[in-house]
């Protein structure tokens, strides 16, 4: 595993445009940050911005493959298959162990509303899942990938309310106080997440790259 986890990092190197895309990646992590501070960890949205840079490591490995060389050769599967979710697990451990500190710090610091910040995270690793499936079809299968996410998040947020600054209270019967449990399901759906990714990556990685996942930048060198 440590031996393609440094495969990783080289790959990392040739990606397209991939320091823009760093950049990107940290924004939105301060954004979402910022939001999870100012609704008191009671709301989803900040922790989906802190939880989407993972889609960084993904993003540049399948620039790579925009190669038709790369695309064809053995390391093109490999990257489109388990590097990219080997990456992705990885960033999201992370990621996902950083919300968990935050958890932690939030119900003890607003124990009143333990289950509300609790409740709030729960939802936010099903939308994990979903964002793990996402990515397992975005750059192959574009347009059905992103009425698939919008088909999911928008209920899930008419149901909790659209605010993303201030409190929420919106409450999931089955939630404890106590953040034990929830925690373990936490790193659980991470780990169902990318292992449905993975699947569902083998089964479509000879699908061709769809132009349209990579943006415009991407689309425009192609065309030269």
């Amino acid at each position: 595993m440590i031996e393609k986890i440094k495969y990783i990092y080289e790959f990392q190197k040739y990606g397209f445009q991939r320091k823009t895309q760093l950049v990107s990646m940290l924004i939105m992590y301060v954004i979402g940050l910022v939001m999870e501070v100012v609704s008191h960890g009671t709301y989803w949205l900040g922790m989906f911005f802190m939880m989407m840079s993972p889609l960084f490591v993904t993003q540049t490995l399948y620039s790579i493959c925009m190669s038709g060389l790369v695309a064809a050769s053995p390391r093109g599967k490999q990257i489109q298959t388990s590097l990219a979710c080997l990456g992705d697990l990885v960033t999201t451990l992370v990621s996902m162990s950083i919300l968990v500190v935050l958890k932690i710090v939030e119900v003890k610091v607003y124990p009143d509303h333990a289950r509300v910040v609790l409740s709030a995270f729960v939802i936010l690793c099903l939308i994990m899942i979903i964002l793990h499936l996402y990515t397992a079809l975005v750059y192959k299968y574009y347009a059905l990938s992103i009425i698939l996410l919008f088909a999911i998040i928008c209920p899930i947020s008419y149901v909790m309310g659209y605010q993303s600054v201030g409190e929420s209270s919106f409450v999931l019967s089955f939630v404890p106080a106590s953040p034990g449990l929830v925690i373990l399901f936490a790193y659980a759906s991470a780990l169902v997440g990318v292992g449905l990714e993975y699947l569902i990556a083998k089964l479509v990685y000879r699908a061709p790259l769809s132009k349209y996942a990579q943006g415009a930048a991407m689309r425009k060198y192609l065309k030269n």
